[in-house]
């Protein structure tokens, strides 16, 4: 097997694993796959708590100590993320996700992104 057909039976491989996982949303044909495509958010339920400078035990007893206190003049959280550490400050709105992570969000994403349910 030449290096050409080992590349194109990966790209195959990687093209119907894709697939399977997402089939709701790509077209079943190969040439679809690599172009831009448009995605719609999913309607899903968040839980999140506006952070007020203020309210540090309450995110921290929500969060279960995923979120605490910064160490900076300005009042922050440090929040744990899938990605790592990332500061919260005032205004901002604490998500926990629907896997149970934590994350930061600014209020104006916020308010373009979500809605009371």
């Amino acid at each position: 097997m030449n290096i050409g057909t080992a590349l194109a039976r990966s790209v195959r491989l990687v093209e119907e694993r894709v697939y399977k996982r997402h089939r709701c949303y790509l077209h079943h044909h190969r040439r679809h796959l690599g172009f831009k495509m448009k995605f719609r958010k999913r309607p899903i339920v968040i839980d999140a708590i506006l952070f007020d400078g203020t309210n540090f035990d309450e995110l921290a007893r929500w969060s279960g100590g995923a979120v605490r206190p910064g160490v900076t003049i300005e009042p922050e959280v440090v929040v744990d993320t899938a990605e790592g550490k990332m500061a919260g400050r005032t205004g901002d709105w604490i998500i926990r996700g629907v896997k149970g992570e934590y994350y930061p969000c600014m209020p104006d994403v916020f308010a373009v992104t979500y809605e009371l349910a």
